[in-house]
């Protein structure tokens, strides 16, 4: 199954997601295709907001911080950026040098387009495994007339 990246979004979602040792692999032969990359913010940790919307009333509030690692860099003359979950600095970096190449087209953007398609893929599956598992608790109400 490929997924066509329509946008940067959707993309940096992906990357996000992505596990570490495959984005480290690509962003590697990135690095062999193009050179070193110039490290624009190198990979810091922080803590984000997690805000969500309540459906019924679309009140919002916070639910908490979330730690996330985010890095900047340079490629070839395109700029990269990229955020992930938790205190991850190598997939971080790693994700920033294939957003790079990914969202300006350059040589080996197809590598990272296979890399979100299989991203794509997985938590697609992880996802529907999940809703198995809760779909056994859902509560089913009678309509009374």
């Amino acid at each position: 199954m490929i997924v066509v990246i329509v946008n940067v979004e959707e993309r940096a979602e992906l990357l996000a997601a992505a596990d570490v040792t495959a984005i480290s692999d690509v962003a590697d032969q990135l690095i062999a295709l193009h050179g070193e990359p110039l490290v624009i913010s190198p990979p810091e940790t922080a803590l984000v907001a997690l805000d969500v919307r309540e459906p019924v009333e679309s009140i919002r509030f916070r639910v908490g911080d979330v730690l996330v690692t985010r890095a900047e860099v340079d490629m070839s003359g395109h700029a990269g950026w990229a955020i992930r979950p938790g205190d991850d600095h190598l997939g971080a970096l790693a994700a920033a040098i294939c957003a790079a190449v990914g969202d300006s087209g350059i040589a080996g953007a197809d590598l990272v387009d296979s890399l979100c398609a299989r991203t794509s893929v997985l938590t697609a599956a992880a996802d529907q495994a999940e809703w198995a598992d809760v779909i056994t608790t859902r509560v089913e109400f009678e309509e009374l007339d």
